[in-house]
């Protein structure tokens, strides 16, 4: 590196990910284009994970970075959090990086404790959401919601700095008397490579769709926060109001999760079940394709679980890289954008608020706000621009 980049960035920095980084999920994206640019930076970044079963969410070479697997006990059918236990003997092999960053999991307070303990520093923990929340929105008890969130707060306080997405999460680490000055807001991004605009024909043609027909798309995890009734509700009301343009849309679904059963009847049951295309999962490239072929996207989110520690959503910002106009629940973290031309929002869990938001698209340049929204995604949602923002907290204290 330069003599500039070495006052800059750290020599060496260690990544730990509890998840493998060969599925299609947020976690593994996201970890994996953090790992990418800052070693695009310079940085000798040494990515420890469970090991793979199939190819990386996210093409990295040799030359990217160096890759330490674990074992993985999800092929146990264990859960994935405990492989932080499986990666303690890794903390001490490589030690003398000095600089360590992981994204907090529910068993991951022993892995910093024990970096904490032989010598790491910074030890620098990503907090994408809290897990009190988290697991009571998929439905456990709240006496085990308590132990984990104490498990979080404990680590919290043992960690040297640490990154929050959303500044909801920063009001609650104060909340738990966690130094303010350690807490930094960076939130999260797209991959501006993967997620770009694509000509609409082309994607219908792949996907064997009509050309005449009006499609909306969701990208994601289908789990409980995701709100997509409201979306199928606004087409049935929409249609029932004699809306032309309304009776030939159609809602394209790419995802999986916990909540895809109940919502294949919600739909049923809102009688719009022919017009709604569960695709399953897909990589982030067919993903692009998907939104590629779709006019409008739509992020509807519950209030009940978001508004509190609001939202940092990948799902806009890979939205808005693929140039898709976006109808979106009015929360924090999303409200903030609601001055862009290219996106709509509704009041959470309101069919007619979401109905209007979806007409009132309608009457706009789809195509010009599409553009808009690309235009605005690559001065602003980039992983490059949240890596430079990481490296602040690197530093040793």
């Amino acid at each position: 590196m330069s003599g500039k980049h070495e006052t800059t960035f750290p020599d060496e920095l260690v990544v730990f990910a509890i998840v493998a980084l060969d599925v299609y999920n947020a976690p593994a994206l996201h970890v994996l284009n953090i790992s990418k640019e800052l070693a695009n930076l310079g940085i000798k970044v040494t990515l420890v994970a469970p090991r793979p079963a199939g190819e990386l969410a996210v093409s990295i070479s040799d030359a990217d970075m160096q890759c330490h697997y674990t074992a993985n006990l999800t092929r146990w059918r264990l859960p994935n959090s405990l492989n932080t236990l499986m990666q303690l003997a890794a903390v001490w092999r490589f030690r003398k990086k000095k600089r360590l960053y992981l994204r907090s999991s529910p068993f991951s307070l022993p892995l910093i404790a024990l970096a904490r303990a032989v010598g790491f520093n910074p030890v620098v923990l990503e907090i994408n959401g809290w897990i009190f929340d988290e697991l009571v929105s998929l439905g456990y008890g709240k006496l085990p919601a308590r132990v984990f969130e104490f498990l979080q707060t404990m680590e919290a306080k043992l960690a040297h700095r640490i990154r929050v997405v959303t500044p909801g999460l920063g009001q609650i680490l104060k909340e738990k008397q966690i130094q303010a000055d350690k807490v930094q807001v960076i939130g999260n991004a797209t991959n501006l490579q993967v997620f770009h605009p694509l000509e609409k024909r082309k994607c219908r043609s792949v996907l064997s769709l009509a050309t005449n027909r009006t499609y909306m798309a969701f990208v994601g995890n289908l789990w409980p926060p995701i709100d997509l009734e409201v979306i199928f509700q606004a087409m049935k009301q929409l249609e029932d109001n004699g809306d032309e343009l309304a009776a030939r849309m159609e809602l394209l679904i790419a995802g999986d999760g916990v909540s895809a059963g109940a919502l294949r009847e919600k739909a049923r049951k809102a009688g719009v079940e022919t017009r709604v295309h569960f695709l399953g999962s897909r990589s982030p490239e067919q993903a692009n394709v998907v939104l590629g072929a779709a006019d409008l996207a739509v992020a509807p989110f519950h209030v009940s679980r978001n508004e509190r520690i609001g939202l940092s959503a990948l799902k806009l910002f890979d939205y808005a890289a693929a140039a898709k106009p976006i109808i979106a629940s009015d929360i924090s973290g999303i409200r903030e954008f609601s001055d862009q031309p290219w996106i709509r929002l509704f009041a959470p869990g309101d069919t007619d608020s979401c109905a209007r938001a979806i007409s009132s698209f309608f009457t706009t340049d789809l195509q010009h706000s599409g553009e808009q929204a690309r235009m605005y995604a690559e001065a602003n949602f980039g992983w490059n621009r949240r890596a430079m923002e990481i490296t602040s907290l690197l530093a040793p204290l």
